[in-house]
């Protein structure tokens, strides 16, 4: 009995370090008709971010709290600069990190842009986590003026566009 307890707390050890077999996050960007602003969320789970932040900056972060992601807001900005480009009617968005919450084992970062007030088209090029997790897929929900849009984006492809 003992041997037999010990060879499944064996294997909840082996099985409590290997990694998760689904590596996704969603991107929910929200625009109303007019407009020159537009808010995003991006949703990901937490040591898989905390994962692809250590590799961008040498920096092991732990964001268990809102609170850890507000004093590390640069090193999340510098982030997200260099894995995701989004465009309105072939120009280049601005946008700036707004915060986060904290969702069970997923962290949800909101970002405002200031964007083209009408949409003829929509660009994005998301490649965050794929440094490390070749099998993360990307999920965009575009809501545009009550319209919803759908993008798939994977390492073998990385960007998407929407027309109106």
């Amino acid at each position: 009995m003992i041997i037999y307890l010990f060879f499944w707390l064996g294997l909840m050890q082996l099985n409590s370090v290997q990694p998760h077999a689904v590596y996704i996050s969603v991107i929910d960007i929200r625009h109303e008709v007019s407009s020159d602003q537009a808010s995003f969320v991006i949703k990901v789970f937490t040591n898989d971010f905390e994962d692809a932040l250590y590799n961008h900056s040498d920096k092991r972060l732990q964001l268990s709290n809102a609170d850890a992601c507000d004093l590390n807001n640069a090193v999340i900005s510098s982030y997200f600069e260099k894995h995701l480009q989004i465009q309105v009617n072939g120009k280049e968005t601005v946008y700036r990190f707004a915060g986060c919450e904290i969702n069970d084992d997923s962290i949800w970062l909101t970002f405002s842009m200031t964007c083209m007030a009408n949409w003829n088209d929509f660009s994005i090029k998301a490649d965050y986590l794929m440094e490390l997790f070749p099998t993360q897929t990307n999920i965009v929900n575009l809501h545009e003026s009550g319209e919803k849009r759908f993008l798939k984006l994977t390492l073998d492809e990385k960007e998407g566009r929407i027309d109106f």
